[in-house]
């Protein structure tokens, strides 16, 4: 019998000794992932908690909770507030108060048994002001007889003392208490009071009636926190230990390599990449492909290319498909991915064949298991076992030589991206923006091994394209404190030495000036470097002109690191933040008495910031640029009192059709800032900004109450379109309302131009100058016909 005859079948029952004995294996239960342990859900969200297991044999996963009593009560599909799905994961449709606590997962079988804790907690709405708690909690406190006698607090809310929370989290603090007459709450921090309390980064403490709010936690958050309740019959505390633990950074993990495939010619691959990431992902695919019969250069370093899913319905970055295969297709494919501690990949290969023998494998199991009937098996395997067993461990043992050897080296590979930046052909005006397409290439580095500890000098994350005319050198600024944070940027106090034109009006050149520097987050998206470097590009064109109102770019740092924008420095903060500090210390009337005390606002300061506002937005709009974004919040004020619009994150260009339409609804909208067109359709205009304006103003002349306080997001719409309106702030002017309610036109055709409310607002500060000569008994010079009012400031 010839060998070649023999040889094929035999390692045919090698492949089927493994298998049977793979399939006969016994194992415990184990969870197949790491899922978190912690979640905060939002007030009628959904919720999932998953517990993937696997086992031998299928473990059986039952879910409990955990009751006040510590005791487990079981979950089933029987209850209709949750269900339990096929793949052993728990649904909560519609999460309230009550669904708050500790859920376990089970799963059993002969081996072993092993579990799984999830805390879930009802995520609380931030809001301004809390409600009060109901009489009805003191009425029940009350005897029989109905006796209105006072009596000292007690708790009537359940209370965790320890709090464990992770870091970047929220956490609220109830103290919820009951008690005639009505008490009073103390908080203190490791027992100083909280008022003294000062957080990192100046990040803000919110005191409610009965609770403690904190955001973005950081480890030096931890801490005891005690609540004071007191009223003049008695007085409790209750400690709250609050634990934050900082996150564990780790490079991705992957669960699983893609899949080996043989697809027919003309047939349809699919590889999956599926990996866990606690930080932010980027996944790539790349194809191996040989030049000169060689899949490496010298260095050994692997011809690769990108690649992605020939099915455009495929939007899915895990998974690559390839449609129409052919035999140019077949090699290695590999899944890339990165995060910020590291670089994980795993490979699956394409084999592509003219037609796949289906009546071939048919009959080579026909003939394995009539010889199994025949008892031939055994004999064959234990033969071919113990022959070809010594010559597998030994190509085993040089495969994982040769492959810890391309592990090395492919460790010395570093991912970078290019930012690409595509100016589309635009006709007419040159002066009016446009706006570039910013597209990211990604490609592969290889890095000297005596550069792993310096990776991110040599090698950043982006490689930006360099503009002369607003480069800053790196090493000439020198950061300070952070002054603010948003969804994927913060912005940084600092001193940039050497700065060209910050010469201000008889004053000399500084040797330092300081400056505000706006930066990525340290877990951010490529989509975040996107929308910062369209900021950046939008600032660059806005600030040619150096408009007195608007933020202007003083520089950028793109090369040899993160890409900074260099802002100009204002000092007195946000206007909205500005005005509710000076809400005590307005004049009833804004009417500004003699010898009055410079930190006091009057009418003339809010309508000379409204005339400001309105400057700045004019000349956006002659730049035709929608802001999108126009509030109390997004406008700063220097040290001189002046006005700057800034924050042009939603910022974009008009084209001829003088609108934008949004196209997707992604991230956070200010709703309540918005027109009724932009909130039913995303289309967006320089009239919807004037009906943002027209808000501004309302924010202005009630030192930055909040808009529409008690009409919630989803039936604002509604609302408006009913013909509703704010009411006119106390002591506001009836002027100033008329051009409110000007700008609050439900037609935007019937809205005024930024120009028409310049001129407007322009009349109400000289009336408010005149007044003031007339208090004061002065003669009214007449204004000569060459100079201009409209810059006043």
């Amino acid at each position: 019998m010839d060998r070649r005859q023999w040889i094929f079948p035999a390692c045919g029952f090698l492949f089927l000794f493994f298998a049977l004995c793979s399939a006969g294996k016994l194992t415990a239960p184990k969870f197949k992932e790491v899922n978190p342990k912690y979640l905060e859900i939002p007030l009628g969200q959904k919720c999932k908690l998953r517990c993937p297991v696997s086992g031998n044999p299928k473990p059986l996963v039952e879910w409990f909770k955990q009751n006040v009593n510590g005791t487990l009560e079981s979950l089933s599909n029987t209850s209709t507030t949750y269900y339990i799905s096929r793949n052993n994961n728990l649904h909560i449709d519609n999460f309230t108060e009550a669904d708050e606590g500790v859920y376990t997962c089970k799963a059993s079988n002969q081996l072993g048994t092993i579990s799984s804790d999830f805390t879930v907690k009802l995520t609380e709405p931030y809001l301004e002001d809390e409600p009060a708690s109901t009489q009805k909690e003191a009425d029940d406190h009350l005897n029989a007889d109905k006796d209105s006698s006072n009596f000292p607090p007690h708790f009537t809310g359940q209370m965790n003392q320890l709090i464990a929370r992770p870091a970047g989290a929220g956490a609220v603090l109830k103290c919820t208490s009951s008690a005639i007459p009505p008490p009073s709450i103390e908080w203190f921090r490791n027992g100083t009071p909280m008022v003294k309390y000062s957080r990192k980064f100046d990040k803000e403490v919110i005191f409610r009636k009965f609770s403690l709010v904190m955001d973005q936690l950081d480890t030096s958050d931890s801490g005891n926190y005690t609540c004071v309740v007191t009223n003049t019959v008695g007085s409790i505390s209750f400690t709250f230990r609050l634990d934050v633990q900082e996150r564990i950074p780790h490079r991705p993990i992957f669960q699983e390599a893609p899949s080996n495939q043989t697809v027919q010619v003309g047939g349809r691959a699919k590889f999956e990449c599926k990996f866990i990431s606690d930080l932010q992902p980027r996944v790539i695919w790349l194809r191996h492909f040989a030049v000169n019969g060689s899949y490496s250069d010298q260095s050994e370093l692997p011809y690769i290319e990108a690649v992605t899913s020939t099915d455009s319905n495929e939007t899915d970055p895990y998974v690559l498909v390839i449609e129409n295969v052919s035999f140019e297709d077949e090699g290695y494919y590999t899944c890339l991915a990165a995060n910020e501690i590291g670089v994980s990949y795993r490979s699956g290969y394409l084999k592509v064949v003219d037609k796949i023998k289906e009546g071939a494998v048919a009959k080579e199991r026909k003939s394995m298991f009539f010889l199994e009937t025949e008892h031939a098996v055994p004999i064959v395997v234990v033969l071919f076992f113990l022959i070809f067993t010594p010559s597998v461990c030994f190509v085993i043992f040089l495969l994982r030589c040769k492959y810890s050897k391309k592990k090395i080296k492919a460790e010395n590979i570093v991912l970078t991206k290019k930012i690409i930046l595509e100016r589309p052909a635009r006709l007419g005006d040159s002066n009016t923006l446009s706006m570039p397409i910013v597209k990211i290439d990604y490609k592969m580095v290889c890095r000297p091994p005596h550069w792993k500890d310096s990776v991110t000098e040599c090698f950043p994350e982006y490689e930006l394209p360099v503009d002369n005319r607003f480069e800053f050198p790196r090493q000439s600024l020198k950061l300070g404190s952070l002054l603010g944070q948003g969804a994927f940027a913060q912005v940084v106090k600092a001193e940039a030495f050497g700065l060209k034109g910050n010469v201000k009006q008889g004053k000399k050149q500084e040797a330092s000036v300081t400056v505000a520097v706006k930066m990525l987050k340290d877990l951010h998206t490529d989509a975040d470097m996107s929308m910062l470097v369209q900021e950046l590009e939008l600032m660059k064109v806005i600030s040619e002109r150096k408009h007195k109102n608007v933020l202007n770019l003083l520089g950028c740092c793109t090369k040899g690191g993160p890409l900074y924008l260099l802002v100009e420095y204002c000092e007195k903060g946000n206007l909205r933040d500005f005005l509710r500090s000076h809400r005590n210390n307005a004049f009833n009337g804004y009417e500004e008495p003699i010898g009055t005390k410079t930190g006091c606002l009057t009418f003339r300061n809010l309508i000379r910031y409204a005339y400001q506002c309105a400057n700045g937005m004019r000349y956006l709009a002659d730049m035709k640029c929608i802001h999108r974004d126009l509030a109390a919040r997004n406008v700063l004020l220097n040290d001189e009192d002046v006005i700057k619009i800034a924050d042009f994150g939603l910022a974009r260009e008009i084209d001829e059709t003088e609108y934008y339409k949004k196209k997707c609804n992604n991230g956070k909208l200010p709703i309540k800032w918005m027109a009724p067109e932009a909130i039913s359709s995303r289309v967006y205009s320089e009239k919807s900004d004037v009906w943002s304006y027209g808000v501004l103003l309302y924010e202005i002349f009630t030192f930055a109450a909040t808009p529409y306080p008690s009409i919630p997001h989803e039936m604002l719409h509604d609302h408006l379109k009913s013909g509703h309106r704010m009411p006119k702030p106390s002591e506001c002017p009836m002027e100033v309302y008329n051009l409110m309610l000007w700008c609050w036109s439900l037609n935007p055709a019937d809205r005024p131009t930024f120009d028409e409310i310049v001129r407007c607002v322009d009349g109400l500060l000289l009336n408010s100058l005149e007044t003031a000569y007339l208090e004061l008994n002065l003669p009214i010079l007449e204004t000569p016909e060459n100079s201009s009012s409209g810059e006043e400031s």
